[in-house]
């Protein structure tokens, strides 16, 4: 299996296309929430300057990774990606037009920077599409 990965970090947010599926976290600095590609949520603390971080998956069970003949559902992960683009849209929009005082400003700087993202993150959603239909024949 070929192994890729692309993110695209917009302040504090990062959403990643995998060959294991796409993944999204929050946070910067010390501390990090992740929902990873297999469904898991996943927190690192870390302290700045020194390599020393903590990585513990919260809430839930602890299950086993799925097995490696396992494949993730691509489409309720682009339906989640979706969920997750639109509310960054509302909730960034609307936070960077109160900062600018423009609507128009607020959302097109927030609309044009998740275009990007589906933009660049659409390629790589192709590609694993594509090879996973080969390795189906």
């Amino acid at each position: 299996m070929v192994q890729y990965r692309k993110s695209k970090k917009f302040g504090p947010f990062r959403i990643t296309a995998s060959g294991s599926g796409i993944s999204y976290s929050v946070g910067s600095g010390p501390m990090r929430v992740t929902r990873r590609a297999d469904g898991r949520v996943q927190r690192t603390v870390s302290i700045p300057g020194t390599g020393i971080r903590d990585t513990r998956i919260v809430g839930g069970s602890q299950r086993r990774a799925p097995a490696a003949s396992a494949q993730p559902d691509i489409a309720a992960q682009l339906l989640k990606l979706a969920l997750l683009s639109l509310v960054l849209f509302v909730f960034g929009g609307f936070i960077l037009s109160v900062v600018t005082t423009s609507v128009a400003v607020g959302f097109g700087v927030v609309g044009g920077l998740l275009l990007a993202a589906w933009a660049g993150l659409g390629g790589y959603v192709v590609t694993l599409i594509v090879r996973r239909h080969k390795m189906g024949k």
